[in-house]
């Protein structure tokens, strides 16, 4: 039986300092050069500082080699708009953003421009720190370890339908249903799955079918109980 322990943390959104007690409490577990730690996505945008949030994540991919760092629909979001084309200045000097953009300044990516102390979405291009995009850009959709398959959203079942499908947009970034209200046995027809994206009280963990926490509830006195529930084996 394998002794690595999985710890997955879910949606941060710029919340950088609920982030660094959860990593104060994880280091409390007395984590080994085996242990992984997952990120589920969704680490910028809405917070109090997005750029410290990715700063720390690059300072633990440092330190941590062997963790997992997933994408999440906000980081889809902040690649689509910088893959698309630059805004255009009118007439009046002002900037018309594509629907890329829009969209995910829509979606929180004011708060990240703030953060990052960009005046316009031009300097998105200019003033955007290198090693940021980068580690955004190097994000995966999923990980597979013992039987546990991470997302940040969810699955779909073989052969199920879902209404983003009419977008092309990957439901493992997006979907909530129809993979929250399935009763399909994920274990049973593949790997347990674990996401994150949807809030809960609690962190919960429904075995033989799917575990969906929230990182802001892992804080305190609740984070060691929850963490045991899905860390695995000692």
């Amino acid at each position: 039986m394998s002794t690595t322990r999985l710890i997955a943390i879910g949606d941060i959104h710029g919340q950088i300092s609920p982030l660094r007690t959860l990593i104060d409490q994880i280091e409390l577990l007395n984590l080994t050069s085996e242990d992984i730690l997952i990120f589920l996505g969704d680490y910028i945008d809405r917070g109090e500082d997005s750029r410290a949030v990715i700063e720390l994540l690059l300072e633990i991919k440092a330190r941590r080699p062997n963790s997992v760092f997933l994408r999440g629909n906000h980081e889809q979001l902040l690649i689509s708009a910088m893959d698309a084309e630059k805004p255009e200045i009118t007439e009046f000097d002002t900037l018309l953003n594509g629907p890329e953009m829009n969209l995910w300044l829509q979606n929180g990516g004011i708060d990240t421009l703030y953060n990052y102390e960009l005046n316009n979405v031009l300097e998105i291009w200019s003033h955007f720190p290198k090693t940021h995009e980068e580690f955004i850009r190097a994000t995966t959709f999923e990980f597979r370890k013992n039987g546990y398959y991470f997302v940040h959203a969810g699955i779909l079942s073989f052969g199920q339908w879902w209404e983003g499908a009419s977008y092309n947009i990957d439901p493992r970034l997006w979907i909530r249903e129809p993979f929250l209200s399935s009763d399909e046995d994920f274990v049973m027809s593949g790997p347990e799955a674990i996401g994150g994206k949807n809030p809960v009280k609690y962190a919960s963990a429904e075995l033989g079918r799917k575990i969906v926490e929230k990182m802001g509830q892992l804080i305190g006195a609740k984070a060691r109980e929850a963490l045991s529930e899905v860390a695995g084996p000692r």
